[in-house]
């Protein structure tokens, strides 16, 4: 019930397995899910296990066996591509590309044969990128809905909170899920810029993706600290809610608020000092 419940929220794969079919050729039965490639004398097909298998009648060619040689070294290396984590459909049109270089291969074409080959690497790295980026985005998603269910608490409770927490911590405690928020929007900003792939698994995706919300907030809370302490930004009226809602913001988004936040203040030091 979990794992149809995570697997579900992240888009994994949890299809069931396809029925292979029975087939005899030569005399020899097999079971194939999707069938490749037959004539007289050749036979491709991807198993149960979606692995991509052949038959031959009779000898290769010497110029084709060293062609299927060169093509399933190549075929080996792409295949070692992770890929359980995909539909069957996407598995089985992966592994077809595959048994497409094969017969190439088996008809002794290896300009063609590298062509498939690289095609197939092509459309599984493809299909891995939008793996890892929905993983991303659904986990951003779910953090930025929480985050907002948490604001829109803070919120309701900020005359109590106030008084509690006193008004400083009230601002603090706002602007560091403010700062998440900003860390949200700019996760989704950069996600088609950056290269992912789902190798790593869901689990390290989410972690990442709680990383970068949590740095997000320390920014923007440290950001308003250095502004309430007049260390940056003198003269900036951090009371007002829409200007600390537009500074927390800013202090998500950027990786590198902290350090430059410190830099700055390093330089105002050593200038006072002079």
């Amino acid at each position: 019930m979990i794992k149809k419940l995570v697997c579900s929220l992240f888009g994994c794969s949890i299809d069931k397995q396809p029925i292979a079919t029975k087939y005899n050729f030569n005399g020899e039965d097999i079971e194939y899910l999707f069938l490749v490639f037959e004539d007289d004398a050749i036979i491709v097909w991807v198993d149960a296990d979606y692995d991509t298998d052949w038959r031959s009648i009779g000898a290769l060619s010497i110029e084709s066996e060293e062609s299927l040689h060169r093509t399933k070294a190549l075929a080996a290396v792409i295949e070692a591509t992770p890929n359980k984590h995909h539909s069957s459909e996407v598995k089985i049109c992966f592994k077809r590309l595959i048994g497409e270089a094969l017969v190439c291969a088996l008809k002794n074409d290896t300009e063609g044969a590298e062509r498939v080959i690289k095609d197939a690497r092509n459309y599984i790295n493809t299909r891995n990128a939008e793996v890892s980026r929905l993983w991303t985005l659904r986990c951003n998603g779910i953090l930025g809905i929480l985050e907002l269910v948490a604001i829109s608490s803070i919120w309701l409770l900020r005359s109590s909170l106030d008084i509690l927490l006193t008004r400083n911590g009230f601002l603090a405690i706002l602007v560091l899920f403010w700062g998440c928020l900003g860390a949200s929007a700019s996760l989704i900003f950069r996600i088609g810029k950056e290269r992912t792939s789902p190798e790593s698994g869901i689990e390290l995706h989410c972690l990442e993706v709680v990383s970068r919300h949590f740095v997000g907030g320390i920014s923007a809370a440290l950001l308003f600290t250095f502004i309430r302490a007049g260390f940056i930004l003198k003269g900036f009226d951090s009371d007002q809610l829409i200007n600390l809602f537009g500074i927390s913001i800013l202090g998500g988004c950027s990786e590198r608020i902290i350090p430059v936040m410190l830099s700055k203040i390093e330089q105002n030091h050593k200038e006072e000092k002079k």
